[in-house]
């Protein structure tokens, strides 16, 4: 019998968790590390549950969602790692635990867009979209902003684009940009500190030129990924298009997005999130195996 579940929001700027007893009353730890790109995740898993249970307390099930956790056998890794009074855990890729979370696994589309970008669709099939990380995806993302703004300041710089204010924002951040790219390639922080120049380009969107299209990219960036995931997994007319994730706490990117996605996705309707993706990693306890979802879980028990 379930007594205590610790569920864990994995992401690449930070980690969020929440502990729950079988009464519901929990506890909540928003400052944990976040998942880096240069170490195996299994480890890194690992270390962030056993933070999480230090701070937190015991629990006997565990459930996380994770960005970049496409293999279900994770979950057995994880077990092993951790103490042994933690006897079952699920994990998923942020995806499913966002979707969980804003639609609790019915008909309709969530693009999460944060530090990385990713849409999961469902309807009768299932599809994911985008999520492939800062490298080659996420386009729309908080790191896909963040860069665009870094490569107009560039461009800015060496005479290749228009004057823009993210120059001094940027400049701000980074104490100059002579050196930019150097330093940014020698810092394990990259990934974080590139998205949060999103910020600078929310807070100039409505005045800067350069920012302003940056915005209306982004935003129509992840419409076409929510229009594709629609597509692919055969969505229903009417079902539900949720946005989650601090990109569209931005008015412009949040503004673009909405008018793109008018264009683009005609038959969906904007709903509003019932939960995040913790809540959605607390869902992945209950997640029956008819579930829509089921298969994009990985359980192991002892």
């Amino acid at each position: 019998m379930v007594t205590a579940v610790l569920a864990l929001d994995v992401g690449q700027s930070g980690t969020r968790a929440c502990s729950s007893d079988a009464s519901g009353v929990g506890r909540e730890a928003d400052d944990l590390p976040a998942l880096r790109g240069d170490g195996p995740i299994a480890d890194q898993l690992v270390a962030l549950v056993r933070a999480a249970l230090d701070r937190l307390g015991p629990a006997d099930q565990v459930c996380i969602g994770c960005t970049g956790a496409e293999d279900p056998a994770l979950a057995t890794r994880v077990l092993a790692g951790v103490d042994v009074s933690v006897r079952r855990v699920r994990l998923a890729h942020d995806s499913v635990t966002s979707h969980l979370g804003s639609l609790g696994g019915a008909p309709g589309v969530v693009i999460a867009a944060g530090t990385g970008s990713v849409a999961l669709a469902v309807g009768r099939r299932v599809a994911r979209v985008d999520g492939w990380g800062s490298l080659v995806g996420d386009a729309g993302s908080g790191y896909w902003i963040g860069r665009a703004a870094i490569d107009a300041v560039l461009r800015a710089d060496d005479g290749r684009g228009e004057p823009t204010a993210l120059t001094a924002r940027v400049g701000e951040r980074f104490d100059g940009v002579d050196t930019l790219g150097l330093r940014l390639q020698a810092d394990p922080e990259r990934v974080r500190r590139i998205a949060a120049c999103a910020r600078d380009v929310a807070d100039l969107a409505e005045r800067d030129g350069v920012a302003g299209r940056i915005a209306d990219e982004a935003g129509r960036e992840l419409a076409r990924t929510v229009a594709a995931g629609w597509s692919r997994a055969q969505v229903p007319s009417g079902a539900g298009v949720a946005t989650v994730g601090q990109v569209f706490a931005g008015a412009a990117v949040a503004a673009a997005f909405a008018r793109w996605s008018a264009e683009l996705v005609p038959y969906g309707r904007r709903v509003e999130p019932v939960g995040d993706g913790l809540a959605g990693a607390q869902r992945l306890a209950d997640v029956a195996p008819d579930h829509p979802l089921a298969a994009m879980v990985g359980t192991a028990t002892r």
